[in-house]
């Protein structure tokens, strides 16, 4: 716990309620391991219809949050800026003990010789702290491609993916989104450039947010944007035209979606396939 008393502040009502809503929902991802950063927090806010989905909202928590933070209201540790990150050497007292780093994080590739090689792709950066763990735990790369991915990222992939399948494994990559035209697109367009890079089909499999799970949870939702020229499509292909975010769902739910080690990937991967969050409250649009 870090909280430390810097300015006062009387709060009004208003953001009284709102430094109190913050630390419960702070409290209930600090029991699972997870730190938040601001956006998530807010998008935590919006799922449980206690701020509505727009900027000016957005800033509001995003004030209060620094005037908690400044009068020992809100833990300091708790809260987590992940763009702005400073960039330090590593020193070592001798060489011994560069040599019991180098022991330290010593790890050996647990997908050698498995028949599928995955990685984690996700649209959001501010979603990376949902995945980084349990990929961190299987020893899974993940990438967050910050909306519609780089054609440089996109081509290194596919020769990286290409590398992989000449050496007799199949790459997997496993796709969250957010569940809007946008997002819908970004897998499909992802599936299409990584097979003309890689020379070959490549699957990306969407694990979240799929209308299968949209329909079984009924998540909060927002209106698709009508200047989106993919909107139509998109209506014509579902039938809740609505913006439904990856980043809408909770952290704990992700990771029930991620294959795991043990009776290997391929076994993992389809069990990945037909995957959906975990339990949670059903809510109205």
């Amino acid at each position: 716990m870090a909280r430390e008393l810097f300015i006062p502040h009387r709060f009004r009502a208003h953001t009284r309620a709102l430094v109190d809503h913050a630390n419960t929902i702070i409290a209930e991802y600090q029991a699972q391991g997870f730190r938040l950063t601001l956006r998530q927090l807010f998008y935590q806010f919006v799922s449980r219809d206690l701020l509505e989905n727009i900027q000016k909202q957005y800033r509001t928590l995003q004030r209060t949050l620094v005037n908690g933070r400044n009068a020992g209201e809100i833990d300091w540790d708790e809260i987590e800026d992940r763009e702005r990150v400073m960039q330090r050497w590593a020193f070592f007292r001798n060489p011994a003990e560069r040599l019991e780093a180098a022991a330290r994080s010593y790890r050996e590739d647990p997908w050698a010789g498995q028949r599928y090689r995955p990685e984690v792709w996700i649209e959001k950066e501010a979603l990376v702290g949902v995945i980084e763990a349990i990929c961190h735990e299987y020893r899974v790369p993940y990438l967050a491609h910050k909306g519609g991915n780089s054609a440089s990222a996109m081509y290194e992939a596919g020769k990286r993916f290409a590398d992989i399948i000449s050496q007799g494994q199949i790459p997997l990559v496993l796709h969250l989104a957010d569940h809007d035209p946008t997002g819908v697109f970004m897998t499909e367009d992802t599936e299409e450039r990584l097979a003309l890079y890689a020379g070959q089909p490549i699957e990306v499999r969407r694990i979240a947010l799929t209308m299968e799970q949209v329909r079984r949870y009924r998540p909060p939702a927002n209106f698709v944007k009508e200047k989106d020229k993919r909107t139509p499509d998109y209506v014509r292909r579902f039938p809740h035209p609505s913006v439904l975010g990856a980043r809408r769902s909770e952290p704990d739910r992700h990771r029930q979606s991620y294959p795991r080690r043990g009776d290997g990937v391929d076994r993992a991967a389809k069990a990945a396939e037909g995957a959906t969050p975990g339990e949670a409250q059903p809510q109205a649009y």
